[in-house]
């Protein structure tokens, strides 16, 4: 961590710069399924059953995110 009269150092800032971006990724998709699909709470019985329905999930939001990209190139054409 940097401070005023202590900056980071440029390999400091690089590694920061990394894990920064992929916080910023994963964040992303977590904050969707949260405020769009209901949360991330799950109230399964079994360990299968979760697993599924996360499967489900993961799947929807792939599936948005592809007709959301899909209908941004429809527009540019």
């Amino acid at each position: 961590k940097g401070s005023r009269c202590h900056p980071l150092s440029e390999e400091a800032k690089e590694r920061n710069k990394v894990r920064s971006t992929v916080r910023a990724r994963v964040e992303h998709v977590f904050g969707a399924i949260t405020t769009c699909m209901r949360g991330k709470l799950t109230r399964r019985i079994g360990l299968a059953r979760t697993k599924a329905w996360w499967g489900l999930r993961n799947l929807t939001y792939n599936f948005l995110r592809y007709l959301h990209c899909n209908s941004k190139a429809m527009l540019a054409v």
